[in-house]
């Protein structure tokens, strides 16, 4: 799912930009936690979804694109 902060504003409010930065800035306190994210030789991580499609399941791909500019290639996540 490609999320367009544009057309969220419209279906939703100016609010919204506000809660999306909300969400970036703890998806980045995740990524950058070093006592959570102590991984040794082949240990990775594995972020499961909900298991139901949910407007809000852009937020697994947002949190593997932190991880990913983090340098962290062992977290993964799975979601519908």
């Amino acid at each position: 799912m490609e999320l367009n902060i544009q057309n969220l504003m419209i279906k939703y409010g100016k609010n919204i930009k506000t809660t999306f930065w909300q969400m970036m800035k703890i998806l980045r306190k995740i990524v950058e936690n070093k006592e959570f994210n102590d991984l040794e030789g082949n240990d990775a991580i594995v972020f499961m979804g909900h298991g139901t499609e949910s407007e809000a399941d852009y937020a697994y791909q947002k949190l593997q694109d932190e991880y990913l500019k983090a340098g962290k290639n062992n977290i993964f996540h799975s979601y519908c």
